[in-house]
């Protein structure tokens, strides 16, 4: 018997590292990452430039080159990237064509979640169009940052990380569409921006955040109730109507009572 066990134990540490490394990656979840502009990939060689990152000239970083900047989301998802363009969301038909773009990543089976990094300063509105038009119980993460990639204590990399662990949790599906930075998790119904330079910025003033991106869980400690994504009545396939205006995003709606007057949303 202990001829046995020790033959064994021989075998289990001669065997290769990457086989190991290959089985762990292969049982992950598959999150899959969308890139826009922002603070997020932003890249200036000086270390303290806080302010006046977007006209220092460098080129922004990729969504792969982040993450190969983040070798430690390995040990959390498999990670597949859209595009090294930059997805446009300014527009009315830049956020449709957004939102289908992430409804078809999300039907994919394989995909948990999607992850798309944005821009702060309008990354409430976003989030929120996404929250009422994404049907699919899937999570989507809306993650950015106050401070550029490759700054003195940048908080993107971290963001980045924590909103692909979120995508990749299981407790995350069915509560819509999430904001993740500074380690807290926010409804996009509810969330707000504070401050345009502080990195606790993001609130959910009324009623607070959802939960934590904590180091050893994701801990969520309430759920949205207002209707969202497989609940919502806007069907973005079926809308061809006037552009209205529903929480400071022109939208294409079919009858601009349903952005006011439908309950729940």
């Amino acid at each position: 018997m202990k001829s046995l066990l020790a033959m064994i134990l021989a075998m289990t540490v001669s065997m290769p590292a990457g086989s190991w490394a290959q089985q762990d990656q292969a049982a992950l979840r598959r999150v899959h990452l969308m890139t826009g502009t922002g603070t997020i990939p932003r890249n200036p060689a000086n270390r303290l430039e806080y302010l006046r990152y977007a006209t220092t000239g460098e080129p922004r970083l990729t969504g792969r080159q982040m993450l190969e900047r983040i070798p430690e989301i390995q040990k959390f998802a498999r990670v597949t990237v859209e595009s090294d363009e930059f997805i446009a969301f300014d527009k009315p038909q830049e956020l449709k064509e957004l939102s289908l773009r992430i409804g078809a990543r999300l039907a994919e089976p394989d995909i948990a979640g999607v992850v798309f990094t944005h821009g702060t300063n309008t990354m409430e509105e976003t989030a929120y169009f996404m929250n009422l038009t994404v049907r699919n119980d899937k999570p989507v993460v809306i993650v950015g940052a106050q401070r550029a990639f490759s700054t003195l204590s940048s908080d993107g990399p971290l963001n980045l990380l924590n909103a692909i662990r979120v995508a990749a949790d299981p407790v995350s599906r069915g509560k819509g569409t999430l904001v993740v930075l500074n380690d807290e998790i926010n409804a996009a119904r509810d969330v707000t921006k504070a401050n345009t330079y502080r990195v606790e910025t993001f609130q959910s003033r009324e009623l607070g955040i959802l939960g934590y991106a904590d180091p050893d869980k994701i801990a969520f400690y309430r759920a949205p109730t207002r209707k969202h994504t497989t609940q919502s009545q806007f069907d973005l396939t079926q809308m061809y109507g006037p552009a209205v205006r529903c929480k400071r995003t022109f939208i294409e709606l079919a009858d601009v009572r349903s952005c006011i007057n439908v309950s729940g949303l």
